[in-house]
C-alpha cells in the first residue's frame, strides 16, 4: 500500500466521523508532514455542522495525540470541549467570561479557517 492520498482525513472531518478519524490514523495518515505543517482538517471540524459537539471534540483530540498543536486559547479549549483547560484560562483572566471575541479568536486563520465563514457567524457572548 502506498502512501494515504493527500487530504485523506477530510471526509472524516468533514462527516465528524470519530470511526472514519480513528481509522485513518490507524493506518497511518498523518497529521502533519515532515516539517510539522499542519495537514490535519482542523478549519473543516471547526467549521462544520455543529450538531454532533462530541464528536468535534473528539476528533480534535485525536489531532493531538497524533502530533498536531493547537493554540492554547479559551476558545479551543471550548472547541475541544476541555473545561480543564478553559478552567485555566478563567483563572488566569476571570473577566473572560464577560468577553466579546473575533472570528480570528474562535476561528483562528492559522488553522485554514475561513474568513467567509466569520461572516455567518455572529460575534460569540456570554449568555445572560
Amino acid at each position: 500500500m502506498g502512501p494515504p492520498p493527500e487530504g485523506a482525513l477530510s471526509g472524516a472531518a468533514y462527516t465528524l466521523s470519530v470511526p472514519g478519524t480513528t481509522f485513518a490514523l490507524e493506518i497511518g495518515v498523518p497529521v502533519c508532514d515532515a516539517v510539522g505543517k499542519r495537514l490535519a482538517p482542523v478549519d473543516v471540524v471547526l467549521e462544520t455542522d455543529g450538531r454532533n459537539p462530541a464528536a468535534k471534540h473528539e476528533i480534535l483530540e485525536l489531532y493531538v495525540q497524533h502530533g498536531l498543536e493547537l493554540p492554547n486559547t479559551p476558545t479551543m479549549a471550548l472547541h475541544r470541549g476541555r473545561i480543564d483547560l478553559l478552567e485555566e484560562h478563567l483563572r488566569r483572566d476571570p473577566g473572560l467570561l464577560h468577553r466579546t471575541f473575533t472570528h480570528e479568536e474562535i476561528y483562528p486563520p492559522e488553522l485554514g479557517c475561513s474568513a467567509d465563514e466569520g461572516k455567518r457567524i455572529a460575534e460569540i457572548r456570554r449568555p445572560i
